[in-house]
Parts: C-alpha cells; structure tokens; sequence
C-alpha cells in the first residue's frame, strides 16, 4: 500500500502546483482582455521537460521506483494542460461542459480501477488510470490558446503559487509528519481512511479556488459582500452533504475490502466532519486576491501549516485515532480562523453561524473518537 499511497500524494502535488499560478491568474481577466502569451509558453516548456524527463524513466528505471518517480513528473506534465483548460472553461462560461467532463473522468478512474487494481499491478494500474483521468479532461475542454496574445496582460502568478505551495504543506502536514511517528501499518490505515474520507472532495478541490476567483472578480461593495456570503455558504453546505454521505459509506468499506481495514470506520467518520471546511478552504485565498492583499493570504496560510504541523505532531504521538481528531480540529478552527483574518481586512464578513457550526463540528469529533 505504500507506493501507491506515495503516488496519490504526488498526484495530489501536481494537482495544486502544476499551472504554477497560471490557470488561477487567468480568470482575472477583465472583459476583453487576453492574458501575456509568456506565460503560457512557461507552463508549456515546464510541462514538456517534465514529460520527456518522466517518460524516459518509465522506460528506463524498472520496479516501483520507476513507476514512482517517472509517473509523477508525467501526471504534473499533463495536469498543467488540464488546469489550464478548467480555467478556460470557466472563462468560457461553460461550467457545466466542465462539470460533466470532471464527472465523467471521475467514474472513468473509478471503474478503471476497481475493476482492473490488483496485486503487483496496482501501482501500475492507479498510474495509468489517473493519466487516463487527465486525458479525457484535455479531450473534453477547449485549449486555452485564445485566452493569451503577445501584447497581453501581464499575469502575477508567483503569489498564488506561493500561496498554494503553503496551502499544500499544511493540507499534507500528516503524510509528512505522522509517518515515522505511528508505524507503517497503522500509517497505511490512516492514509486509506484519509483518501476514502476526501473522496467527495477531491474531484471538485482544485477548482474551489479558481471558482472563488471568478465569482469575486470585478466587483466590489456590497455585491461582493453578499457574493463571498453565498460562495461560502454554498461550499459549506456542499461540503456537508459530502460529509454525511462519506461516513455513511465507511460502514460499507470492510464489507467491500476486508475486515481487517474495519479501524478505518472511524477514522473516515472523524476525517468526514472536517470536509465541509475543506472545500471552505480554497475561498480563503480569492477574498485575498480581490483585495490586492496577496502578502496576507500567504501570511495566514503560513500559519494554518503551522498550527496543523503542531497539531498533527500532537496527535500522531498518541496514536492514529489522535492523529485523525488533530487533523479535523486544526483543519476546522484554522479555516474558521482563517476566513475571519482575511475577511476583517478585506471588509468581508462571513456569516455569523459559521464559527457555531465550527464549534458544533469539533464537538462532534471529540465525541465520535471518545465513543468509539
């Protein structure tokens, strides 16, 4: 389980770093505008090395560590093309063309797996069934080319990277951290529960901050208020339905794989709790961005990786369950915390019920694991 644990943690890098910035500077573009063509030509260079370079090891390193190292710098190569093109779409204002082509690349690397992943192939078969996943993304959304011109706009796109590169530390504080503190077995638990518990949110989680962006640009005052508002509450409450939906599936998982992964029930009900601040998460960088205050998004991002690093380190010591209510706890009070930070700058307030409902989601953690 361990490579393939370390392959979806890659993929989980490419899928926040590999636009370098690029695809999430686009959709601030005014009306009319066309970004600087440099900048595609950077991702694209970038993205052309990468595959060269990871192709050849495929080829040439045998064994998992060629699958490793070789399938990761293709899915960062190919995710780049895919990003830019999300944005593009949603640029396009084809957000439904994008949502059916996400969900059927979803289901398309679901069933490829499911039905093909077994023994020594397994690493070999996510490999292939994630590149597949991209594919029909770039097969299903228009190239991003129209969108860039020679005298274009010149794009920033460093700050968000650093941002997200921030953002990302703190999300996988846990794989970094917890490892060598709780053992490969209970570790290998922890991971499987973590995928199982993100699944309603991985699909849709490196589009929340571009969606974000674009549905904050170009206005301001009291429009933009009540915009932030309802993006807030309309990622809350997605989250939420994912959340009940995800621990109501953990019970079907030792049915499905085994009793012997039955320790992943509650630790996928605790992870759960915590999701509807994940997808909340990516809002916090765009209120931000609109108000020109990038410093501060990597400012407070900086220290959310801090204080779940710190919460993370705490949990781990006392065992696999501690870990899983650390994680859900710092991910919860520090996204609350995070929102207000941002939003008292930027003169945004969010609801008044979203630090309640965080106060009742921590409360139901503790209970969960104290129960169990």
């Amino acid at each position: 389980f361990a490579p393939i644990a370390a392959l979806l943690v890659a993929h989980s890098v490419a899928s926040t770093l590999s636009d370098l910035g690029v695809a999430h500077e686009m959709l601030r573009l005014g009306p009319g505008e066309r970004a600087d063509r440099r900048a595609l030509v950077m991702v694209r260079v970038v993205s052309i090395l990468l595959l060269g370079t990871g192709a050849t090891l495929l080829a040439a390193v045998g064994g998992d560590a060629g699958l490793l190292v070789g399938g990761s710098l293709v899915l960062w190569a190919v995710a780049a093309e895919v990003y830019l093109r999300q944005s593009t779409a949603m640029l396009d204002q084809q957000t439904r063309r994008l949502g059916t082509v996400q969900t059927l690349a979803s289901l398309t690397l679901v069933v490829v797996v499911v039905g093909a992943a077994s023994g020594d192939r397994a690493l070999a078969v996510l490999l292939a069934a994630l590149i597949l996943r991209q594919a029909i993304e770039i097969a299903g959304l228009r190239r991003p080319d129209r969108w860039f011109a020679r005298d274009g706009r010149r794009l920033r796109p460093l700050p968000v990277l650093t941002t997200h590169t921030i953002g990302f530390g703190a999300r996988n504080a846990d794989f970094v951290l917890a490892a060598p503190l709780l053992g490969s077995s209970a570790f290998a638990t922890y991971v499987l529960a973590y995928r199982v518990a993100n699944a309603g949110f991985a699909p849709v989680g490196a589009l929340t901050t571009r969606l974000g962006i674009g549905e904050l640009t170009g206005v301001s005052g009291s429009e933009l208020a009540a915009r932030y508002r309802r993006a807030l509450v309309a990622l809350l409450t997605a989250g939420t339905a994912a959340a009940v939906a995800t621990a109501a599936a953990a019970l079907l998982l030792p049915g499905l794989i085994g009793d012997r992964w039955s320790p992943t029930v509650v630790l996928i009900a605790v992870l759960a709790i915590g999701l509807p601040w994940r997808f909340a998460e990516g809002l916090i960088g765009p209120v931000a961005y609109t108000s020109g205050q990038h410093g501060l998004a990597a400012r407070v991002e900086a220290g959310r990786a801090l204080a779940i690093a710190a919460a993370v380190v705490v949990g781990a010591l006392v065992g696999v369950r501690g870990l899983a209510l650390a994680m859900t706890v710092a991910t919860i009070i520090s996204v609350d915390v995070g929102h207000r930070v941002v939003g008292r700058r930027s003169d945004l307030r969010p609801p008044g019920g979203a630090s309640v409902a965080a106060g009742i989601a921590v409360a139901m953690a503790v209970v969960v694991v104290v129960a169990a």
